[in-house]
């Protein structure tokens, strides 16, 4: 389980995240970062929770990606929206970076497992 807290006031935002992570459904790792800064001069923080892996590459691998553009071009937006389009926007302009067909496979037969695991345990259950 996920702990995120933010804390504002007029003045400043505070973040914070707890930092532990469960491995293959078992295995618990207490160092895991779970809180991204943007980039030094750049209002805004990215943290994760749940799955720490988009298509099976680690979100901070990701995220450490958009930073780096970001810095690389100088761009600042003046909303919020603008950097969570412009994160969605930039997996999109390097979806060959971020995903591939062994990866894209992966994900989708994982859910057609969890899909076909639900069904069976709802016709188990009315035997």
């Amino acid at each position: 389980m996920t702990t995120e807290i933010v804390v504002m006031n007029r003045e400043a935002v505070a973040m914070a995240a707890d930092s532990a992570i469960t491995i293959g459904g078992e295995k618990v790792v207490n160092t895991a970062n779970k809180l991204y800064m943007l980039g030094s001069g750049y209002p805004v923080d990215i943290m994760i929770f749940s799955n720490a892996t988009f298509m099976g590459l680690p979100w901070e691998i990701i995220i450490n990606g958009y930073r780096e553009s970001i810095i690389r071009s100088k761009k600042k937006f003046d909303k919020l929206e603008s950097y969570a389009s412009g994160f969605i926007q930039y997996i999109i302009d390097n979806r060959d970076v971020y995903s591939s067909n062994p990866q894209q496979e992966h994900v989708v037969f994982s859910h057609i497992y969890l899909v076909y695991d639900e069904i069976t345990k709802k016709n188990m259950a009315r035997v």
